[in-house]
């Protein structure tokens, strides 16, 4: 098995939508890895786009329609980076178009679009890699590793706290809280469904896919999606049991992540886990471009020297976890997963 460095040619990527999550991270990390990866053409809908990557990528052809980019012989796989209610539809086009395709979380906003997915991948050969760097991310690695060795016991429980004020505001400067699509989302749950699934995606890995899902949804402001804030109680296999809380509308200042064991509990900061109990110390945690290494990784793919780390097979989960969340506000019940 070669490594990602041993790649003979260059791997050809057509990027179908480059507007903001493009210009703030894929384009920057992709530039760095330039001998890994070729950007051949692009689809953008935006005129001005359409004029702008003309002089950034004057090797790139540049198309309105996305199709015109599936049709192309030299590319070898899509970068799909459109709003998430066209993830699914746009993948299934690509794997139909005997496309590899490289998308934003999530990869759909229902479990029978992830299903279709995963039925082309095995009828066409062709394979979906989802670009969601907290799964490639060392710190989450090393906290796994911890919990796997026993050093706070059995797992019991934990609690998250992940709150951010994300509006047209406050929020300008990332330019989140102006985007149509996330102010008059065409997804449920609203902000949870984009940006929550990074925290969902670290609990599944951690402590598995949930039995089951309670959950609460409030509702404080007339645009950017269903809730503001909801309240979440898993319930995950081994009798392990989470509180997770998810804001898009309050204050980020007191946010915290602990987990609970027979022997001790871990409080994860972003730089540090600190372990209290039978086997207490401070475990530094590496400063690491995870969403670097993502692309690191899916180029090791392509050459053969890795195994897809966060695929169709491995979002299930998370979409699944969301999917119920939203069934469980609806209905006012627990939904068990299965």
């Amino acid at each position: 098995m070669g490594s990602a460095s041993s790649i003979v040619r260059r791997i050809r990527l057509g990027v179908i939508g480059a507007g903001l999550i493009w210009n703030k991270s894929h384009k920057h990390k992709l530039r760095e890895l330039e001998h890994l990866y070729e950007i051949a053409a692009f689809a953008v809908k935006s005129e001005r786009t359409h004029g702008r990557l003309s002089g950034e990528y004057p090797d790139a052809r540049v198309f309105r329609d996305y199709h015109d980019v599936l049709r192309l012989d030299d590319v070898d796989a899509v970068v799909v980076l459109t709003p998430l209610h066209l993830n699914a539809a746009i993948t299934i086009a690509a794997l139909e178009a005997n496309k590899h395709v490289l998308v934003e979380k999530p990869l759909a906003t229902c479990l029978e679009d992830v299903h279709r997915i995963i039925d082309l991948e095995n009828k066409t050969g062709r394979k979906v890699l989802v670009l969601e760097q907290f799964r490639y991310d060392d710190a989450l690695t090393i906290l796994k590793d911890i919990l796997n060795e026993g050093r706070i016991g059995d797992i019991v429980s934990y609690e998250m706290v992940d709150h951010r004020r994300i509006d047209q505001d406050t929020y300008n400067a990332g330019g989140y809280g102006n985007t149509t699509w996330r102010i008059n989302p065409q997804f449920p749950l609203g902000m949870l469904f984009d940006r929550g699934i990074h925290a969902v995606t670290r609990l599944t890995n951690l402590f598995g896919k949930p039995e089951s899902v309670y959950s609460l949804g409030t509702r404080l402001r007339d645009d950017f999606g269903d809730y503001d804030h909801v309240l979440m109680m898993l319930a995950h296999p081994a009798g392990i049991h989470g509180t997770f809380s998810f804001a898009a509308y309050l204050d980020d200042a007191s946010n915290y992540f602990y987990v609970r064991g027979t022997s001790g509990t871990i409080r994860v900061e972003r730089a540090r886990l600190d372990v209290a109990g039978e086997h207490s110390g401070v475990v530094d945690l590496p400063e690491t471009d995870s969403a670097l290494q993502m692309w690191q990784r899916c180029a090791g793919w392509f050459s053969g020297s890795e195994t897809p780390v966060y695929g169709a097979g491995e979002s299930l989960d998370d979409i699944a976890t969301l999917v119920a969340a939203d069934e469980s506000i609806r209905e006012g019940r627990k939904v068990s997963l299965h």
